[in-house]
């Protein structure tokens, strides 16, 4: 992915945003927190410029994959309130919306703010399928809110919903990873959770090895107005 990148970017302060924005994806997927706040920064000084600064998806953007920094350093008083806004703005996207209610449903899950989690993880999930979200993205707020009714006591819901997630999977590594929220399931229903197959068992590892290339070509790299 770093290779790609290094490609110049085009003049223009939008693709030059993007370009950042791409740029700092790669770097927080390697655990590179500074270079991506750094690469952030450079984000928004060119979506600040006069011919950017009124490109609504771009704004959005900037701001999701700040808050999303924000949330990979635990600091939720920055990373909540800049994924709220997303959520309620007006000039976002639907599948923006929908992918700030995601992460802001499992920032408040993980603060342990249950109700308020499963509220958000709802929208996303009804968000994501209305418009056509990767098949990924679909596992994954579904398992994320079955986690938040098995959180809520409410397991029977919570069978459902992770079911969903292993239904919708489209991959081992998405589906092994369904598998891991419905353990906790099992284990509170006194049942035994399915063991992973050795497919999915390869699937996982192949995609944890190729993972941040693909994380960059799938999500990072989409259009803005995605």
């Amino acid at each position: 992915a770093r290779a790609e990148l290094a490609l110049l970017p085009g003049t223009d302060p939008v693709t030059q945003a993007e370009h950042a924005l791409s740029r700092a994806a790669v770097a927080r997927w390697e655990g590179q927190a500074e270079e991506a706040k750094a690469c952030l920064n450079e984000a928004e000084t060119h979506a600040a410029q006069p011919a950017a600064r009124n490109d609504a998806a771009l704004q959005n953007k900037v701001r999701l994959w700040r808050a999303l920094a924000a949330k990979d350093l635990g600091l939720w008083t920055e990373a909540i309130p800049l994924l709220e806004g997303v959520v309620q703005g007006s000039a976002a996207s639907p599948l923006q919306r929908a992918r700030a209610a995601y992460q802001l449903g499992d920032s408040l899950m993980r603060l342990g703010q249950q109700q308020r989690a499963h509220d958000s993880l709802t929208t996303a999930l009804n968000s994501l399928k209305a418009h056509r979200a990767a098949p990924e993205e679909l596992s994954h707020a579904a398992a994320r809110l079955g986690s938040v009714l098995r959180r809520l006591g409410q397991l029977h819901e919570a069978e459902r919903f992770l079911q969903e997630a292993l239904d919708c999977a489209p991959d081992d590594f998405t589906r092994a990873r369904a598998l891991s929220e419905i353990v906790p399931l099992y284990a509170a229903q006194g049942r035994v959770a399915p063991a992973p197959s050795g497919a999915e068992k390869t699937g996982r590892i192949h995609r944890l090895s190729c993972g941040r290339r693909e994380a960059c070509s799938r999500v990072f790299l989409m259009p803005a107005n995605r």
